[in-house]
Order: structure tokens, then sequence, then C-alpha cells
């Protein structure tokens, strides 16, 4: 039977065993459909062979249900209630639990609790739900998970390198064909030379860390987890997060360091802008395991499932039965992702985002520190604190003068050097004196730097400016007029090494913002 008509016919109520919902809601992802009727959740799987995972038969769906419904029994028993058969009764399609003998199945589907769909974290963490507490409760159940997981040598053959190499290989050459080539008139919704350099230092990083891998492989760290712990696949049930649909596709995607599993729901934090949750959860993570000292492997994993969500929402782009009102936003995930998986790669990263004012630059640097978990610091407002005077309140002649200015710049230089993570600072930086100290302390930190000199037209500054003057929020302090006399004072970044120079004109159009931030991340993946 057809999927379009089999998912037609399963929105019929009537097609499910009683007590039976008013309605049936669908949603899809790249490899299955859910049907969601009253207290019950039926997943069905797509007939689609992806590569990775292969549902092209009747056969090899129904007994990746049955692997379904067996491991996932092993974290949420009480949600994966069974299986159940897809047949034509009386020229109706319908689902029953027990077929009858002989009677030809169309499909299997597995049967499971619904849970709250408020409750979903990816809802939830946006919304401001989720804390530190809750975090740390279900760090310590995952780590007892996966102490009881097992780790026969089956298993442990799963965490070898090679297999991780490849399986790193295999999403991104996935995630250039899908995402980073045309797509009929459509233009590549990232831009390949960027798919290329996450791919060399991806690659390059995993080599790094080779040694680890195969010293924690031997010491029993793989373990069969879960293998797909997104936000999407996990849920606040009576005040606890609950983990279900583990990866059952395929051993070698599950079968992994333990360390993994903890990554990609940290990586999920990170993407909704909660880096403070991730590292909470990381590090009461570590603490359960006792296995501490190991944030760099936290950080190169997240990196991968950042690539592996680009990936696999890359594909739903491809896919016929994604509606057309929903591929803008599937797109808009697919980038950020990828700006993520790159931040990853890059940290502990610094971008020096200099331009006068109105020109863009801050609205860069925080876009920029989204998706390199970074620090910004704003001259405006370290400039601010060091005169005791709040962010929006227009600051005095004398927090301008020149001593002041370089003392300003001169903190900005210090906070820099001493920032653990990623740091963007977001000044003008309009002068040769005014840029040495900042470039003395990126040099000193021994990690990619690169400073952005952000421009704009005039009529983009006029019309910005504008805006901003009826803003109570703002915290710039310079108008049009500062703008212009900055202008005649600014001295070319030509000092700075090409290697670590670029210019940009911001534009006030829907998508600059991540056109910008991939240039600037694919040079920051390119440095040595």
């Amino acid at each position: 039977m057809h999927l379009d008509a089999l998912i037609a016919a399963l929105r019929d109520p009537a097609a499910f065993p009683p007590p039976r919902a008013a309605t049936v809601d669908v949603a899809q992802t790249h490899a299955s459909v859910v049907f969601l009727a009253g207290d019950t959740a039926w997943k069905l799987k797509k007939p689609v062979n992806l590569g990775f995972l292969d549902f092209s038969t009747l056969e090899l769906r129904h007994a990746d249900c049955e692997r379904e419904l067996r491991l996932n029994r092993r974290m949420v028993p009480e949600v994966y209630r069974g299986l159940a058969a897809v047949v034509q009764r009386e020229g109706a399609v319908r689902v029953v639990r027990d077929p009858r003998p002989g009677e030809p199945v169309v499909e299997w589907v597995v049967e499971m609790r619904r849970l709250p769909a408020d409750g979903m974290l990816d809802r939830l963490i946006p919304a401001g739900g989720v804390s530190v507490r809750h975090l740390e409760d279900f760090a310590h159940r995952l780590s007892d998970f996966h102490r009881a997981a097992d780790a026969g040598p089956a298993v442990r053959a799963h965490g070898a390198i090679d297999v991780l190499r490849a399986r790193q290989g295999q999403n991104l050459e996935r995630l250039a064909a899908h995402a980073a080539a045309p797509s009929g008139d459509a233009p590549p919704v990232l831009p390949p030379a960027f798919v290329q350099a996450l791919d060399r230092r991806a690659r390059a990083w995993l080599e790094r860390l080779a040694p680890l891998l195969e010293s924690r492989r031997e010491a029993g760290c793989v373990r069969d987890g879960h293998g797909d712990l997104q936000a999407a696949n996990a849920c606040m049930v009576e005040g606890r997060i609950e983990a279900y649909d583990c990866l059952e596709f395929l051993d070698a995607y599950r079968c992994a360091d333990r360390a993994m599993d903890p990554s990609f729901l940290a990586m999920d934090l990170d993407r909704f802008g909660r880096p403070d949750l991730a590292d909470a959860f990381l590090a009461a993570y570590a603490r359960a395991a006792g296995d501490e000292g190991i944030a760099e492997l936290f950080r190169f994993f997240r990196m991968h499932y950042a690539v592996v969500r680009a990936m696999t929402e890359s594909i739903r782009l491809h896919q016929r039965e994604t509606p057309a009102a929903d591929r803008g936003a599937i797109a808009a995930k697919v980038r950020a992702y990828a700006q993520l998986a790159a931040g990853y790669a890059v940290e502990p990263a610094t971008v020096f985002v200099a331009g006068l004012p109105a020109a863009g630059k801050s609205t860069l640097a925080a876009h920029l520190a989204r998706a390199m978990r970074a620090r910004v610091l704003s001259s405006d407002l370290v400039r601010k604190s060091m005169h005791g005077i709040a962010p929006t309140v227009r600051a005095g002649e004398a927090a301008y003068a020149p001593a002041a200015t370089e003392a300003t710049y001169r903190e900005l230089a210090r906070l820099s050097a001493s920032s653990a993570g990623s740091v963007i600072v977001d000044a003008s930086q309009r002068t040769r004196a005014q840029r040495a100290p900042l470039h003395a302390a990126a040099a000193g930190r021994a990690a990619p730097w690169v400073l952005v000199d952000v421009d704009a037209e005039r009529s983009t500054v006029e019309s910005r400016m504008a805006r901003r003057a009826t803003d109570p929020a703002r915290v710039s302090d310079a108008d049009l007029a500062t703008h212009d006399l900055l202008r005649a004072e600014r001295e070319p970044p030509d000092e700075v090494p090409a290697a670590h120079r670029m210019r940009l004109v911001s534009e006030d159009r829907t998508g600059w913002l991540d056109d910008a931030a991939f240039e600037v991340l694919e040079r920051l993946l390119a440095a040595p």
C-alpha cells in the first residue's frame, strides 16, 4: 500500500482500536510517521532506504519494530506497550493488536503511551521549564543505565576508531549531498566550501582524539546506550526527564562511548541557548559516572551530533511528503545545527567584530555567539560598567575621553585573554592602537582568531539610526553624527595579517546573518 494512501487511511479514528479518539494527529520524521490518537501513539516506519537505515521491505520494518520495542523497554518499559498490525478488513484499513491467522499484514506499528506534548524537552527547554535539578537527576539515572548496559565484545567492537571514523565520514558526506548541493532550482542550504572546511576539521579532530577513544574502549567505556538522546526524544513526566525512542535500526550507532549520549542532549541545550544547563548536565554526568576530565571529548561528541541533526533534517528537504510550508523552518534548523557544529570545532576561538555604530556589528556578534557558545564582550557594556553606569543610561563625555577609551580596550583584552571558551569582542576598534592589545591577547590564546570588519551602505546606517533613536533598550550612545565623526578617524586594519582579517557589508535582508556567519566560521575552520 502506498505510504500516502496509508497515512490518509490512518487519519481516520475508526482505524484504531477502541476507545477511539475524536481526531488523529500526524507527525513525521525522515524515517517514521507517528499517529497520535487519544492517549496512544502509533509509530510506523517509512518504506525508505537512506543508506544508514533500510526499511525498504515489510520484513525489515517488522524486525525494526520488534527491536524498537525491546530496546526502549530498557529505559521506559511503561511507555512501550507492544506491536500492532495494519490490515485491510472489509475494504477498510484497521490497526489490530492480534491479526487473524493467515491475515495479510499491510504494515506494522509500535504502540506507545502518548507522552504530554508540552513536556517534550524541545518545547520545555525554550520555555524555561527545565532546571539544573531536573538535569542532574537525569544525569544520575542515565549513568546508572549505562553502568548496567551491555558492554560485551560485540558492543565493544562498535566503538572501534575505524567504525567511528566511517560513521563521521558518512554523516558529512550525506550532509554535503543533501544540504550543500543545489536541489532543482533551489540554491544549496549550506555553502559547499563551509561543509568542506567542517569536514576537514572534524576528521583532523577525530584523529587527534583516536588514542583516547581507543583507551576508553579498552577500559569498558563503550556501552549499548540510547544513541539518539536529542531533546525531542526526552519528556518531562511527573517532574522527571524520561528518554524514549532510542536508536534501534543500527547497533553501531547505539553502541558507543558512554560520553556520547549525554553529549547529544547537551548539544540540544546549547542549540536552545542554554549552555549553562548543558555544562551543568555534563558535569553531573561526569561525576555520576566517575568520568571527569573529558571536557574536550564531550565537545567533540556534541559536534558529531550537531552534524547528525543537520544531516537528518536535510534529508527531509528532499522527501516528497515534506509539506512545502515546512521547508523554510527545516532549512533554518539545518543551518543552525551546522553552525553549532562549526562552533564546537573551532572552540576556543576569538572573533573581533569591528565596525562603526549601526554597521551591524552587534547584531552579527549576537548571532555568532549563539552558534559558537561564545561570551560576548561589548565595549559599550564594559565602558559603562567601568564607570558605574547602567547599560541603557547615556554616559557623559568623561566616559569617552581618550584615556577612558584606552582603559576600555585594555579591559576588553584582559577579559578575552582570560575567557575559557570562545569569545566575541563587539567594539568599533577603529584605530591600530585600540586593536593592538586585543590581537596580542588573541595570539596568546593559541586558538583560531579573526577580525571581522563590518560596514554598511549609508542608507542602511541612516535607517538603523532612525530605529535606534526610538528604542528604549538601546545600549549604544552613538548617533549619526558620531558615526560620521568616527568614520573620519577610522584607520583601516591593514596591520592585521590577511589570514586573520575579513570584511563584510551588512544588509537588512533575511538570510544575511546566516551568510555572514558561514563566512566567519569557514575562515576559523580553515585556521591552522
